[in-house]
């Protein structure tokens, strides 16, 4: 009885640390930060990369966001998103993500042309 107990108990600690392992793993991840400069408010902005997407509903003129981006892969950046002087989508594709442990933080600016600055950095160490 005593070993039907401990395997039991063995058996509910294996599945809660299946069904949790994503929060019991550390918070560190890339960060990616995205400033607006453009004049007019960005929409449905999509940042790809690394194997992961990041979704930016709305950012307004002169606003600044920050999102993790937990990179499973090296690669290159792709963005899509909607002017609000412009119909359709526009696109950008550039600069280069780096899945390893150094953790990072890609800048990316839109100016007045709605040009994509990228620039990366170094997270500082906690």
């Amino acid at each position: 009885m005593k070993r039907l107990l401990l395997l039991v108990l063995v058996c509910a600690a294996a599945w809660y640390g299946w069904k949790n392992f994503a929060s019991l793993r550390p918070e560190d991840s890339h960060d990616v930060v995205v400033t607006n400069q453009s004049g007019h408010a960005i929409e449905r902005l999509r940042i790809s990369g690394g194997g992961e997407t990041v979704v930016v509903e709305t950012l307004a003129d002169g606003a600044t966001v920050r999102h993790p981006l937990r990179a499973t892969r090296d690669g290159s950046f792709h963005l899509v998103w909607k002017s609000g002087r412009q119909i359709g989508e526009r696109e950008w594709s550039g600069g280069k993500l780096t899945a390893a442990p150094e953790l990072m933080s890609y800048f990316f600016e839109f100016d007045r042309e709605e040009r994509v600055r990228w620039s990366s950095a170094r997270k500082p160490a906690r």
